[in-house]
């Protein structure tokens, strides 16, 4: 079958990876969040910017007529909101219609990505969703439960913690029994025929976000095919392209809010390398789509972890900033809806996202974001032919990749 470049990049990004066996995981396991946060979207009733409300000592009830979110935010001691997709809106700014300008926007933006959009698919309104900050030491799951309970709020989640799912390596598409087996290091290249894939294309005008804990732009078999931001100048401090963030050439970090997506782990970087790497340019390894390039996100810290808040705006950004495949190699059991809802964005315009199904051999039909409907969801499968003992494993499995190790 011909594959056309982002098809190439979104089956084979997600290719061959050497992963250490994980302890199993039981299906009832409950995501650690931070101690703090709580995400609540809004139902459109909240009219008026929670943000300005909360900094200018306003009431909710001047919005909704209702005194209910206020009695909640006194019981918790709620003194902060953070929009979460729409940082910047007034007191007075119609925040729904600046929301669906920007869609709207991205939409005309990349032509041929839109026309990929399913027939029906509608891009969910992220602009009513917030991080509310609450003391220390608040019960975070009993608060959720409270404000998901009210009247004006469509959802209410604490800002769970996920974790990656893969253990980097360096493999080589030439050589062999690197970690003392029989067969090619990168044996899933082989084995899935990507060099007849390669006579048809090679990525080559795909752009496939790495949704991680960042990239290494300096890697020698990366450093071509970092994605760069065409509307943005470089350093000069000023948001060019008027997407909300400032200087973001070469993508973003979440984790620390800069232009500096730099993969303090090493996850990344690896993930990167198997989407993406240079390919005939006589240097270290090979990527699946060689021609496509990388754009680096930033949503998981130095040691893998990172909270669904984060890696919601990720997705969000990744999608309207033109990523033809989003590529999430992490996850933890438990749906979040703002991840859905983020999901939703970025399918709704027309991108491919694929994840991870986890190593935790349970149900990736409970395992975000793999288990969101849309979803590439993908487990392993192990040189014997047979899924890995560690996949994860379900309904919602999309395709299994081929993984050395």
């Amino acid at each position: 079958m011909k594959k056309t470049p982002f098809l190439l990049a979104a089956l084979l990004a997600v290719s061959s990876a050497r992963t250490a066996l994980p302890t199993p995981r039981a299906l009832d396991h409950v995501l650690p969040a931070h101690p703090t946060r709580l995400i609540v979207k809004f139902r459109p009733t909240v009219t008026t910017c929670a943000r300005c409300l909360a900094a200018e000592g306003l009431p909710f009830k001047s919005a909704t007529g209702r005194d209910s979110l206020d009695r909640l935010n006194r019981s918790f001691g709620v003194r902060e909101a953070h929009p979460l997709f729409l940082r910047d809106h007034a007191l007075d700014a119609d925040r729904k219609a600046a929301y669906r300008q920007r869609i709207d926007g991205v939409v005309g933006k990349y032509p041929a990505r839109s026309a990929r959009i399913p027939q029906g698919a509608t891009v969910p309104d992220l602009s009513n969703i917030y991080v509310l900050e609450h003391p220390a030491g608040t019960d975070v799951a009993a608060a959720a439960a409270r404000y998901a309970a009210d009247p004006e709020v469509v959802y209410a989640q604490p800002d769970y913690v996920v974790q990656t799912t893969l253990t980097p390596n360096d493999p080589y598409f030439s050589s062999s029994g690197t970690w003392g087996q029989s067969y090619e290091d990168l044996w899933g290249l082989h084995a899935s025929n990507a060099e007849q894939g390669w006579d048809l294309a090679h990525g080559s005008g795909t752009v496939v976000a790495v949704i991680d804990t960042g990239v290494d732009p300096s890697h020698p078999d990366l450093a071509a095919n970092i994605w760069s931001n065409p509307g943005e100048i470089p350093g000069n401090g000023i948001d060019d392209d008027g997407n909300g963030f400032i200087d973001d050439v070469a993508g973003w970090d979440f984790v620390q809010d800069d232009a500096t997506p730099m993969d303090l782990h090493g996850h990344g970087t690896h993930v990167a390398g198997t989407a993406a790497a240079v390919g005939n340019n006589n240097v270290g390894v090979v990527g699946m789509a060689w021609g496509a390039r990388i754009m680096p996100v930033r949503g998981l810290d130095a040691n893998g972890s990172g909270f669904t808040s984060d890696l919601a705006q990720a997705i969000e950004y990744a999608a309207e900033n033109g990523a033809d495949v989003l590529n999430n190699s992490w996850g933890g059991f438990g749906i979040s809806q703002v991840l859905v809802d983020a999901v939703n964005v970025a399918t709704g315009l027309g991108a491919v996202v694929v994840a991870a199904a986890g190593n935790s051999a349970g149900d990736v039909d409970s395992f975000e974001p793999a288990g969101i409907e849309g979803v590439i969801a993908v487990g392993a499968i192990a040189p014997s032919g047979q899924i890995a003992s560690f996949s994860n494993h379900g309904d919602a499995l999309s395709v299994a990749a081929i993984v050395s190790l």
